[in-house]
Formats: structure tokens, sequence, C-alpha cells
């Protein structure tokens, strides 16, 4: 299966205690693991135009985003911003919606191979509208993104069959609107750890796959009151409060788990 991740409200009570600052200084991530080489990976990033207006101002999303890749495996995003207005997906039962990526998985990847350059960046971010489940006038969870076809979770090594999509216009209703009065700080700090998710799938084993060098990844801890970047759904004392999403926590998983967002992680360590 595909992993999806599903954010549902917090009770009143329970959001007092976790509204938190802008976030703490990356020197209280992950360190880094020591890797011999820097690897850099060309990301492609697009948007409908609505998406990108509702990230206007996010100036730190994408250095938070590449710089949990940097220290947990010294990979090197690279963005390249190559349209802010995307149309919007044509062949949806729920047009102009998204809809459900697993039934009608062919809009996602046919929205792919149109604007995806994979000779020049292999892997893509798309900034995208509202997913037709999602609900819009109640407080509910809600599915952030989608990523990567293929069941089971299995990372495509053909960089067309590549694709992360975020369902920005509805983190934004859901954080500001209809559930929460979160500050910009803190919808943009939920942002960076749904990307950083989202591309997490992508990317595949936070990997360069370079001789031996994969079996480097996943040996640590988070620190102290942190939570991996790859649970199925954070709390947001970690999705508020922090600019540095975190990568690493021990658990259960192991090479071979399709079931779990890390599990993805660990089976797909070869990917590059």
């Amino acid at each position: 299966m595909k992993c999806l991740r599903l954010i549902a409200p917090l009770p009143v009570a329970a959001l007092v205690a976790f509204v938190a600052g802008p976030g703490c200084s990356e020197a209280n991530g992950a360190p880094p693991d020591q890797t011999p080489t820097v690897v850099t990976n060309a990301v492609q990033e697009g948007a409908q135009l609505e998406a990108h207006q509702d990230m206007a101002g996010m100036y730190n999303l994408e250095d938070a985003v590449a710089g949990a890749f940097l220290r947990t495996a010294d990979i090197d995003l690279a963005y390249h911003d190559i349209n802010d207005n995307l149309p919007t997906p044509l062949e949806s039962p729920n047009y102009p919606d998204w809809p459900d990526d697993f039934t009608y998985e062919f809009v996602y990847q046919d929205f792919a191979n149109t604007y995806h350059d994979v000779t020049n960046y292999p892997w893509v971010i798309f900034y995208v509208n509202h997913y037709h489940s999602n609900p819009t006038d109640q407080c509910a969870a809600i599915q952030v993104g989608s990523s990567n076809p293929g069941n089971p979770n299995i990372v495509p090594t053909d960089a067309t069959q590549r694709w992360s999509f975020l369902y920005v216009t509805d983190i934004k209703l859901q954080q500001q609107t209809t559930c929460f009065s979160a500050t910009f700080d803190q919808l943009e700090n939920a942002m960076i750890h749904f990307v950083t998710h989202e591309f997490g799938h992508q990317r595949a084993g936070l990997t360069d796959n370079r001789d031996t060098n994969h079996a480097l990844y996943h040996n640590g801890n988070v620190p102290s009151g942190r939570e991996d970047v790859m649970v199925s759904g954070g709390s947001y004392s970690e999705l508020w409060g922090h600019t540095d999403p975190v990568f690493d926590a021990t658990g259960i998983e192991s090479a071979g788990d399709h079931s779990t967002c890390r599990g993805n992680l660990l089976t797909n360590q070869s990917v590059h």
C-alpha cells in the first residue's frame, strides 16, 4: 500500500498544550551520519496557482526540508521551480478536485508524465489544490499528500514513475480555519514536515546507493521529545514546534515491510 499521511484534529485542551513557538534550531536535529560523499538530487517543483499563493512567504520551507536530508544522509536537494500555474487535473472524475489516488492513480501518473521533466529532474514535488474527499466545512482528519505509484509500497527506480503531491489548500484550510488558528510560522513548520515526509517516500531510505553506504542509515535515534518524520501521524507539538524534521527513530520495522512509512524506507534503500 502507499503510505498516506492522515492528520486528525486535536481536542481543544490538547491543542492549548501543543501550541509552540516558531521552532528550534537545526542543532537539535539528528547528528549527521558519517558518509564519504554528498549526493545532489535535482528536484523539480511545480504548483497550482492557489496552492502557490497559500505558500507565499514560506521562505524557510526549502532550506528546512533540504536540511533534514543533508543532516541525515548527505543528500543535497537542489530545487528547481518550474511552473507556479499548473492546470487542474482534466482526467479527474471530481474535476477540478484531485480524486482518490488509489482508484484513479492514472490521473496522477498522467499529470506527472506531462509536467515532470525527468530528463533534468529525477525527483518531483507538486503543490496542488483540493483532494476531493478532504472535508472543507468541518474539523476532521485529512489526507495531506500522496507519493509514488505501486502496490505494495515500492519506490520505482524509473524516474518517470516517481511523484509526490501535497494538497496545500486543504492543509491551510484545516490548520488555520476549520480546525485550528495556527500562526503562519506554525503552518510553515507543518508544511516542512509534510513535504519532508512525502519526499522521504520518493527518496527511499535516505541513501545514496554508492557501494555499501546505504548500510549506514537508519541506525540512530531521534532526539529526546522528538518524533520521526516518517510516522503516519505526528503530534502538533512536533509539527508546529520544530523547523528541523528528524529521521532515524528505531522501531520494529525491517526491510521487506511495505505496510508502514518507515518500513518503506528500509525496504527501498537500493533506489538511487
